[in-house]
């Protein structure tokens, strides 16, 4: 018996492990406009295939920059907007997840608070598309 666990187990690991990896693996980073409510506010994300993002709350722009995404990992560089981060404080890198249509980030290296308040608060729903 002990030797059926100690067969299994490991192989109940593994077969967990790759098919997480292996899922992850087949989700692409989604692009289009998300939104969340933010302190009664409506804030939208746009993630342009190009590699642009810009910040919105309601009709106000406060944030356009780049990003780039390896894996399930993505750098957010602020390019311009009163919004924007400068020096040390332009970018931050971040986990993404995108499940069940909500794209949620998770903090791996931030130094600008602004950005991460709005990046990893709630998840973010795409908007549907005209």
């Amino acid at each position: 018996m002990k030797r059926v666990l100690a067969i299994c187990a490991p192989l109940v690991l593994i077969t967990f492990a790759l098919s997480d990896a292996a899922a992850q693996k087949g989700t692409e980073f989604p692009k289009g406009v998300f939104t969340a409510p933010r302190g009664g506010l409506a804030a939208f994300l746009h993630l342009n295939a190009d590699g642009s993002f810009a910040f919105n709350l309601d009709k106000y722009e406060l944030l356009q920059g780049t990003y780039s995404v390896t894996k399930d990992e993505i750098i957010f560089t602020d390019e311009g907007g009163p919004a924007a981060g400068k020096g040390e404080f332009k970018s931050g890198k971040y986990k993404w997840k995108y499940q069940d249509g909500k794209l949620t980030f998770a903090t791996v290296e931030e130094k600008n608070k602004g950005r991460e308040n709005w990046a990893s608060t709630g998840p973010w729903v795409m908007k549907p598309k005209k």
